[in-house]
């Protein structure tokens, strides 16, 4: 889960009483940014990401 700060969450839900194409763009970019600097670094780092890897590297070689 990926939180996102209540002032984009009070204007998202502003913006979709009536909603255009841009309605999610700020929260898009936020969670995107937690994404690159939280989520996707940890998930490289975790154990299942490292064992497949591991397999990986043992089955190319």
């Amino acid at each position: 889960m990926i939180n996102i700060d209540s002032t984009t969450r009070e204007a998202i839900i502003k913006s979709i009483q009536e909603p255009t194409q841009t309605s999610f763009e700020e929260a898009q970019k936020i969670v995107y940014m937690h994404m690159e600097m939280d989520s996707y670094p940890r998930f490289l780092k975790s154990e299942m990401y490292q064992q497949l890897l591991k397999t990986v590297q043992s089955k190319s070689s």
